[in-house]
């Protein structure tokens, strides 16, 4: 197997990634290319276990953040030292993304905004209390955050439980923070190194109390039905997976056009996203549509996909090398990794920082597509294919399973290879 590991194992070249661990936390420079025109800061926090009552913690936290600023930086002073710039804030199943953005070579003062973010939330009654209610009374996003947020928490938060939770899972060890800007990489080290001696202690005294499940009223977002295939672990994950669910979902050549699109109708555009989990990821195909699939249907477009699968050739892969690049080095929007709850890789300047940040906190390695790239070159259509096959659940043994989403259709049944 080609592991993403080769990418640190074979060391960096020029113009790639610096890193470097201070008191557990991960700390990695990104040279800004020439079009990037802010300093990128963005840090990914592991989620241990998250359950519903962090979830909503770190969705409070967000909206504080993003409306309030922080007790080191009031909103006002946060967005003087961003030139305007608003950070944002992204919870998902496995992490949390927190976002700012400054002008180039602002990154100390991007640290420092982040630093206060994440260990001196604002201490405002009134907004608190605003923004917690906002959270739990919220209805879910309209995005691809229906796979995974279809419950809310009911009881009411107290702004230590919400601290006690954003600190337990904010430690060092978890968080790693990628800079992507001109530097030097020495620069930005001494810059987050003082922040660092100051991390605030675990909080182990807060009482938390658990969680009271509700269904969340559907959002009134599009619509759809979703291919869902089995959940894999991240440790195993290589560059192969990434190239297999390219060819599967990337683009006009892809295999889900062909099928979904062209052969069968079923939607219009077809998306594949790998859905984050705890311990990795689900590969999910996304068809928009307003009515569920009969079983007729389902298997037909099983069917399909299965052919198609069966006849990719070099000339496929070749395509889909090509795409990498396309995605990966002029970011255009036709990746399966998510961004936001919304956006996938390429829609903005800061995804090259956050996807570094992620795949190290995710993997435990550093992406460097270029030599890897050079690798992939001599992999079989077989190796890819397979994987394309498991991510799907269309290998003996496998299971998939089709789900209806959308205000008008709720939940759908199940249908289990």
């Amino acid at each position: 197997m080609l592991a993403l590991g080769l990418a640190a194992a074979i060391g960096l070249s020029a113009g790639m990634e610096q890193s470097g661990t201070l008191s557990g936390a991960k700390l990695i420079f990104l040279p800004a290319p020439p079009e990037i025109r802010s300093a990128h800061v963005e840090a990914v926090v592991r989620l241990d276990r998250p359950d519903l009552r962090m979830q909503t913690a770190w969705r409070v936290f967000g909206q504080l953040a993003e409306q309030h600023g922080s007790r080191r930086h009031s909103r006002g002073t946060l967005l003087r030292l961003l030139n305007g710039r608003q950070p944002r804030v992204f919870v998902f199943p496995d992490h949390v993304r927190i976002s700012v953005a400054a002008p180039m070579g602002g990154e100390a003062n991007a640290l420092s905004v982040m630093y206060g973010l994440l260990n001196e939330p604002i201490q405002d009654a009134k907004a608190y209390a605003e923004v917690e209610g906002e959270v739990r009374a919220g209805t879910i996003p309209s995005g691809y955050a229906r796979l995974w947020q279809d419950v809310r928490d009911d009881r009411p938060l107290p702004y230590d439980e919400m601290v006690a939770n954003v600190r337990n899972s904010a430690r060092p060890g978890r968080v790693t923070i990628c800079v992507q800007g001109r530097g030097p990489f020495d620069q930005v080290e001494r810059s987050w190194r003082g922040f660092e001696r100051d991390w605030p202690a675990v909080d182990r005294e807060t009482r938390r109390l658990p969680a009271k499940p509700v269904r969340i009223a559907r959002g009134s977002g599009e619509p759809g039905v979703v291919w869902i295939g089995p959940e894999r672990s991240a440790s195993g994950t290589t560059l192969i997976d990434v190239a297999a669910a390219m060819a599967i979902g990337a683009g006009k050549d892809a295999t889900l056009y062909r099928v979904a699109r062209r052969a069968n109708r079923v939607a219009y555009t077809p998306i594949v996203i790998w859905q984050p989990t705890e311990s990795g990821w689900r590969t999910v195909v996304w068809l928009d549509r307003s009515r569920p699939l009969d079983p007729e249907a389902q298997a037909k477009l099983v069917r399909g996909v299965t052919e198609d699968l069966d006849a990719w050739n070099e000339g496929r892969i070749a395509h889909v090398r090509g795409m990498m690049r396309v995605v990966f080095e002029r970011r255009v929007p036709y990746s399966p990794f998510l961004m936001t709850e919304s956006t996938t890789f390429g829609g903005h300047e800061s995804d090259s920082a956050y996807w570094t940040a992620y795949w190290w906190a995710k993997t435990g390695e550093l992406w460097d597509l270029a030599p890897l790239q050079r690798l992939l070159a001599g992999v079989s259509v077989d190796a890819i294919r397979d994987s394309a096959r498991r991510q799907l659940g269309l290998v003996d043994g496998g299971k998939y399973e089709f789900r209806v989403f959308g205000e008008e259709l709720g939940m759908g049944g199940s249908a289990e290879r």
